[in-house]
């Protein structure tokens, strides 16, 4: 047996292939091999879209760079890396290719690659590595992506005076066709909403014709959750439609419900009319005297002898020295400081008093509120942070409103003055 060694070099070829994909065949270049004095890499990729730090609802995100150059002049293949791992291979620098978990294209300058596979939910970082067949390669910078296709879930926990709330968007079925909730007003009215972080939640209110007499809005930030919004209403029938888009615009909707706001009422019943007679009562109550006018009334001369008046005119002296000394211990009962240990400069504080129904001893009382609008008390810096609150007690709900931010405080605890850190 014989052997015949040959000492054959081939030409380095370049060849087409096409490669089957659902759509038709695309077809693809074969480079040939790279130089034997090829040491140079190509130039690294530069990333075009989806820009750093966006987020998207697609889970197929089109991924664009720019197109590397190759030095030596051999062909060059890119590797895209999800989250530092090698995910698409292989992906052409001069035509289309297809591989089972992605496509590919080139337009003029760009390579344009797109998932075949929907990316889950979730945070990624991308970057394309350049690299020919010698081996030499170059990285793109990395880049950040946000992936988030469903969307936001919403809950209102309270109305007004209405708490332990589940109004829940992913529960349409929590919210009945005839809802209708009471309150007292005109006044601001807070809904407290629980919600995702970065989301931003729209109340829209309707009057009974349809139109949109007013709205409010705010976003969540991306650790906290909860929203208190609040829009000032007068009175009437308003219909109220919450509504939920986050940061890629994904919406949601709560059904519609209505909301009730009428003035308060003071029932007073007065000897030989049945039933009582009930007044509505203004918000402002420097206006019940005004209401009360149209009342009978009854006016008696009081006849006094000189001595009398003396001893009269002694005891309101004293009751006004009293009075003095009252005020004077009692000049403040809430005391607003910062962080910081200062006064707090500017705010506003509505104190909210529960109803006080007659007492069941009384049979006939003369006047009682069936509701109360809270009482607002203005601070600015000439009050050094410390204001007198009437009828501050434990039972009390004290609402502040800075110009950065909103606390509504239930007092379980009292001793006078309470001092409060806000803010």
């Amino acid at each position: 047996m014989s052997f015949v060694i040959l000492n054959l070099k081939f030409a380095p070829i370049t060849h087409a292939a096409e490669i089957a994909t659902e759509s038709g065949q695309v077809t693809a270049t074969i480079p040939a091999a790279p130089a034997s004095d090829d040491n140079q890499a190509p130039t690294s990729p530069i990333l075009i879209r989806p820009t750093d730090g966006s987020a998207t609802a697609d889970p197929h995100p089109e991924l664009v760079w720019r197109r590397s150059t190759d030095p030596d002049g051999n062909t060059i293949y890119y590797d895209l890396y999800l989250n530092g791992v090698a995910t698409y291979l292989g992906i052409s620098n001069t035509g289309n290719s297809a591989d089972n978990n992605y496509t590919s294209t080139v337009v003029d300058s760009e390579v344009r690659l797109i998932p075949t596979t929907a990316l889950s939910d979730g945070h990624y970082t991308w970057l394309v590595r350049a690299y020919d067949l010698a081996g030499d390669y170059s990285n793109s910078t990395t880049w950040d992506l946000e992936i988030d296709t469903a969307p936001p879930n919403f809950v209102i926990t309270s109305v007004d005076t209405h708490h332990d709330l589940t109004l829940d968007s992913a529960n349409p079925s929590s919210v009945s066709d005839d809802l209708t909730f009471e309150v007292t007003g005109p006044k601001d009215i807070y809904f407290t909403i629980e919600t995702e972080p970065r989301t931003t939640i729209q109340l829209l209110f309707y009057d009974s014709d349809g139109s949109l007499v007013t709205q409010t809005s705010g976003t969540t930030s991306s650790t906290i959750s909860t929203l208190n919004l609040y829009s000032h209403l007068d009175s009437g029938l308003y219909t109220v439609q919450a509504l939920a888009f986050d940061h890629v615009l994904l919406t949601t909707t709560l059904p519609p419900f209505d909301l009730s706001v009428t003035m308060p009422t003071l029932t007073l019943p007065i000897p030989g009319i049945t039933p009582p007679i009930t007044l509505l009562i203004p918000p402002a109550l420097k206006d019940l005297p005004s209401t009360l006018a149209h009342l009978p009334a009854t006016v008696a001369r009081i006849s006094t002898r000189p001595g009398i008046a003396i001893i009269i005119f002694t005891l309101i002296a004293l009751a006004l020295l009293l009075l003095l000394i009252l005020l004077k211990k009692r000049r403040y009962n809430l005391i607003l400081i910062n962080p910081q240990g200062t006064p707090l400069k500017l705010a506003t504080i509505y104190h909210s008093i529960p109803d006080s129904p007659p007492s069941s001893h009384h049979l006939h009382t003369p006047a009682f509120l069936t509701h109360r609008a809270p009482f607002r008390y203005p601070l600015d810096t000439s009050d050094k942070g410390k204001l007198y609150i009437r009828k501050l007690n434990r039972y009390s709900t004290l609402t502040i409103r800075t110009k950065t931010s909103l606390h509504i405080l239930s007092i379980s605890r009292y001793h006078s003055p309470i001092t409060l850190i806000i803010d």
